[in-house]
């Protein structure tokens, strides 16, 4: 049997005149559709139809950029991005153009305080631009780096800074960004960066009655810890550690034991009490400017710089040698001289001796020195300028002890310490605050606590526990 080849000419038309009318009613449809679909988009008269205040309004694309121009410039920043987000739908722009917009969209919702949805805009305006317009791409950067800081993503902001420090990097992104695997699982930097913020947020929610300010502060500070490349790496490491632990765990099904039942409802207890006394706190201890200034009032021994002395040594080997530079001071060569040229510390030679910190006006530590009430004494007795007449022994040597200074009690100005005696004022208010909801609480739940019921069981447990004499 033979088979046929299949038949893969056109068929010729009958008539050219046929031909013609196909073509044109084809044309036709094809106009009436495109018409259609146009319509769905934009409004007859070049209108576009949005939103404003709950009334759908039409405006023309020029209108629409005015508007949003016009609230940019008033600071209406939130309605302003809205306005500029139209603008693009209704618009036909080209990449550049798009990513220009795109940029103010970031900009106005970062003033809004939208740092996450300001971020998402400068990544796409950046995108778009490409290497059109350098200048505004650095602006980018930087607001980029600013939308980070506000969301507490310091970890990324860290390895976005050092991305961007070495743009010409041949370093595959791909492979660097895997810092560790476990098994099939895959740890990338983003989820390392991702715990370590979480990680820090916990810290810093674990500190109630902060203002906004002082917890920034704070998410910096422990970021700024956890920059070093070793604690960075033990941190790696505890967090695979933790996760291999927690899926061998899972694999011998402790999870489902009772007496874990038992300990995560314990945690979970305690986690609960502690974010609601968290966010209790938060909302109820507030402080005011006069807050602060009555604290101070109230404790300003607190903040008085304590009354204290200053001095300087020289290091010398026995008591012979120490004796012997006493007698060269009191015959009139100088301490300060002797010092830099013959004291055995290495530490304060070069500085004439001079030891930085302060011997306090109570107890008896002599700083440089060790514990010693004699020399405590002998020095707060002493006139300043004043070089003791016996040489002080110490695990390092032999002493001879200048008394440069004394510092008399001195209350600090409210101005100098301001912020100091705010955080005193809020840790003083939250543990107020703290104190108060509880005792509400346990008014509202009828707690009841009887002491001395345990006092008897641990007499009862003392007479159980003690031998019978036959």
């Amino acid at each position: 049997m033979t088979v046929q080849s299949p038949k893969l000419e056109v068929p010729e038309t009958r008539t050219r005149e046929r031909s013609g009318m196909s073509g044109f009613v084809f044309v036709l449809l094809l106009v009436v559709l495109v018409v259609q679909i146009l319509s769905l988009f934009v409004s007859p008269s070049g209108q576009h139809a949005i939103n404003i205040g709950g009334h759908t309004q039409q405006l023309s694309v020029e209108d629409i950029r005015n508007a949003a121009l016009e609230l940019e410039r008033k600071n209406v920043s939130e309605e302003a991005a809205g306005l500029w987000s139209e603008y693009l739908d209704a618009a036909r722009l080209n990449g550049v153009e798009e990513g220009n917009i795109r940029y103010r969209i970031g900009k106005n919702w970062q003033n809004s305080g939208k740092a996450d949805r300001a971020y998402a805009q400068f990544v796409l305006a950046e995108i778009l631009l490409g290497d059109s317009n350098p200048e505004l791409k650095d602006e980018i950067g930087r607001r980029r780096r600013e939308c980070l800081r506000d969301m507490g993503n310091f970890a990324d902001l860290a390895r976005e800074i050092a991305e961007q420090s070495q743009p010409d990097s041949t370093v595959d992104l791909e492979k660097e960004q895997v810092v560790a695997e476990i098994g099939s699982q895959k740890i990338t930097v983003a989820d390392f960066n991702r715990m370590l913020t979480d990680q820090i947020e916990l810290a810093v929610k674990a500190r109630p009655g902060m203002s906004q300010e002082e917890e920034q502060i704070n998410r910096e500070r422990y970021h700024k810890q956890l920059t070093d490349p070793q604690r960075r790496e033990q941190t790696l490491q505890n967090m695979v550690v933790t996760r291999v632990l927690a899926e061998e765990a899972r694999k011998q099904e402790i999870h489902r034991s009772p007496e874990f039942r038992e300990r995560l409802s314990a945690m979970a207890d305690s986690v609960l009490a502690q974010t609601l006394l968290f966010d209790e706190v938060s909302k109820r201890a507030t402080v005011t400017d006069e807050d602060v200034k009555r604290f101070y009032e109230a404790n300003k021994s607190r903040y008085e710089q304590p009354a204290a002395s200053f001095i300087g040594h020289i290091l010398c080997a026995d008591e012979a040698t120490a004796r012997k530079v006493i007698q060269r001071i009191q015959g009139g060569e100088s301490f300060d001289s002797i010092a830099k040229s013959e004291s055995r510390d290495a530490g304060t030679r070069d500085k004439f001796g001079i030891i930085a910190d302060p011997v306090a006006e109570d107890g008896d530590y002599v700083p440089g020195i060790g514990k010693n009430k004699t020399l405590h004494d002998a020095i707060r007795n002493a006139e300043a300028s004043e070089v003791l007449p016996e040489p002080y022994e110490s695990a390092k040597g032999w002493h001879v002890i200048k008394v440069v200074s004394h510092q008399t009690r001195l209350a600090q100005p409210f101005e100098e310490i301001a912020d100091e005696v705010r955080r005193d004022t809020q840790a003083a208010r939250s543990l107020e605050v703290s104190q108060q909801y509880l005792a509400e609480l346990q008014t509202e739940y009828g707690v009841k606590l009887y002491p001395t019921a345990l006092d008897a069981a641990s007499e009862q447990d003392a007479k159980d526990e003690t031998p019978q004499t036959p």
